[in-house]
């Protein structure tokens, strides 16, 4: 099954006859009185592969090459995949996720700048991880159905650079839908952030995998209270994956004083 069954916990109003609806840990934006408080919808999760022609056009908009379901920026918020009413026959949404041709890959969400917000995340996020901004090349390595693909920022790639542990990580898990985020430094492949089955990873998974397959990773500079003046052009993200309306996916930069 390529979605998940799970309650709406809330609804906002949002801009152009447009719902905010909040779902498990995460949000994605519908139309208008599309889904109500405590409805029970099928919640398709960014990196699902589903069979698009049978959706309503407006739902392919979130879908990359009618298969892939993507993160979405709509109006300055991230729509995190997309949730539809149950009834009728669902499995017509369904293909076979076994089959290796995929025909594109995830895009990592822009990070937006800190700028004046630092106030909200000091209200808003109590535990943060700080690294390095790395300047390089952007690549993905991805797992999905019985096949590994490569890409850069936006297109798919030859292999980027050395991720033989993430390949030998690959190997063992059963998951279907991987993804590492990364940059290629010294032709090396730094990992700053994974999804599994369309949902970042807090970072105590993200750190206990890494350590374990020895996968390289950016350089980590604090972990804990959010602090100011840092030298070094940073990322700033939330220990435990959160989202809100005012911040979206808890994740930030700022560049070094």
């Amino acid at each position: 099954m390529n979605y998940i069954e799970t309650e709406v916990r809330g609804i906002m109003p949002f801009k152009d006859d447009l719902d905010i609806c909040f779902v498990e840990d995460t949000m994605f934006i519908s139309s208008r009185g599309l889904l109500y408080p405590g409805e029970i919808c099928a919640y398709f999760a960014p990196g699902s592969l589903v069979n698009g022609s049978a959706f309503h056009p407006n739902i392919q908009k979130y879908l990359v090459l009618n298969t892939l379901v993507k993160t979405r920026r709509i109006h300055g918020i991230e729509s995190f995949g997309f949730g539809i009413p149950i009834e009728g026959d669902m499995s017509k949404f369904e293909v076979d996720i076994k089959k290796p041709e995929v025909p594109g890959m995830l895009r990592y969400p822009r990070i937006p700048e800190l700028g004046t917000r630092m106030q909200t995340w000091n209200r808003k996020v109590t535990k943060v991880v700080v690294t390095e901004k790395i300047k390089g090349k952007h690549c993905r390595i991805c797992k999905i159905g019985g096949g590994v693909f490569y890409g850069d920022r936006n297109h798919r790639v030859k292999k980027p650079g050395s991720c033989d542990n993430i390949l030998e990580y690959y190997k063992r898990t059963t998951r279907e839908n991987v993804i590492f985020f990364g940059v290629v430094d010294n032709g090396v492949c730094r990992v700053h952030d994974l999804m599994i089955n369309g949902r970042f990873v807090d970072y105590e998974v993200f750190e206990y995998i890494t350590k374990k397959f020895g996968i390289p990773v950016v350089p980590v500079l604090s972990i804990g209270e959010l602090g100011t003046g840092y030298n070094k052009d940073v990322v700033i993200k939330s220990y435990e994956e959160e989202i809100s309306l005012e911040l979206g996916r808890h994740i930030t930069k700022r560049c070094g004083l």
